[in-house]
């Protein structure tokens, strides 16, 4: 899920799918091409109508990359600096997003990332240890939601180790410290 061409487009309030929009299997096809389409465009609608507003104020991103979709939060909308505590404002967003969760069949990955700037605290030896508590905390939020097959959910810690962009300004080390939910796109019917 994770070696795969760079995304194909970036998503923030430009979709082409209305939110509340319906979307049905039109035709009894069990081609799993025509379904994982299907499905991509159930879950881009459920995503963008749940966090509308996040979208808006730029606090998510979702991306397509090819049959994944990407909920991208930046690090400063999700935890304080040198923290793996989630903040309070951004709860309901992801209980929304496990909301939507709940409704599919694909694995989720939670990822953490990191700038390059070195953290050593009694709490985090590394970056590694921050990324990996940063995804952790957002695993545990998601799995709060009852009907959510624990199996499913993967938390999983980057460090600095896959940048956006270089570490060469605090706007761009800003861009690099971020959390993103992956949602695989089932074949299966949901």
């Amino acid at each position: 899920a994770f070696n795969q061409p760079e995304p194909t487009s970036i998503l923030r309030d430009k979709t082409g799918i209305a939110p509340g929009a319906s979307i049905n299997l039109s035709r009894d096809d069990s081609d799993p091409d025509y379904i994982r389409q299907v499905n991509r465009t159930r879950l881009m609608a459920h995503l963008k109508e749940a966090m509308s507003d996040e979208i808006a104020r730029e606090m998510v991103e979702l991306i397509v990359k090819n049959d994944v979709i990407i909920v991208r939060f930046p690090g400063s909308s999700t935890f304080a600096s040198g923290s793996s505590d989630l903040q309070t404002r951004i709860l309901p967003t992801l209980d929304r997003i496990a909301d939507v969760i709940a409704r599919t069949k694909g694995k989720v990955f939670v990822t953490g990332h990191t700038d390059d700037t070195p953290i050593s605290t009694q709490r985090y030896r590394s970056n590694w240890d921050l990324s990996s508590a940063r995804a952790a905390s957002v695993v545990h939020h998601i799995l709060k939601h009852q009907t959510i097959d624990r199996n499913r959910v993967q938390a999983i810690g980057f460090a600095e180790t896959r940048p956006l962009t270089k570490n060469d300004t605090a706007e761009n080390r800003s861009l690099n410290r971020r959390v993103e939910i992956s949602i695989e796109i089932s074949s299966l019917r949901e």
